[in-house]
């Protein structure tokens, strides 16, 4: 995974991943957990660096990141109002189950 730069002192999505990966029982509540935590870490960040950084996490094979990155930008109302056609092709990228169309659909659209 690419690492984004650091910007402000905030996660990069390859510390966010590293997070993830060290979960030992990845369970939604868990996640959601995690995820509420980052997201008051990066709540200074624009739209733009949000989005880049959903981006890389999907670039992560995996439900649980997907999942995560999509709450990510639930979550970040400036990002999930910035959301254009370019960046929701961008955000779809590898949908391969359910699950995930499930979650693209419900939370970005």
């Amino acid at each position: 995974m690419a690492k984004i730069p650091k910007i402000a002192g905030t996660l990069t999505s390859r510390e966010i991943d590293q997070r993830l990966r060290s979960l030992t029982n990845p369970s939604t509540a868990i996640v959601r957990a995690m995820r509420r935590k980052v997201t008051k870490e990066l709540s200074a960040l624009n739209a733009s660096e949000i989005l880049q950084i959903a981006l890389q996490l999907l670039k992560t094979s995996g439900h649980i990141h997907r999942f995560f990155a999509y709450e990510l930008i639930l979550f970040h109302p400036e990002a999930l109002a910035s959301l254009d056609t370019t960046a929701l092709d961008q955000l779809q990228c590898n949908l391969s189950d359910w699950a995930g169309v499930d979650t693209y659909s419900s939370y970005l659209l």
